[in-house]
């Protein structure tokens, strides 16, 4: 039987900041969660 293996990789970032997304290995599957508080945080195109 094969097994999944994962990879996590976890960017934080402090209150009102976006993670260095510099820092994702792009060529990896990417997740970003925004979640929809009002914090401020604008994610822009």
């Amino acid at each position: 039987m094969k097994k999944l293996i994962i990879v996590l990789s976890v960017l934080k970032s402090d209150c009102r900041r976006i993670p260095n997304m510099k820092a994702a290995n792009w060529s990896h599957d990417v997740v970003f969660v925004a979640n929809g508080t009002t914090s401020g945080v604008r994610i822009l195109d």
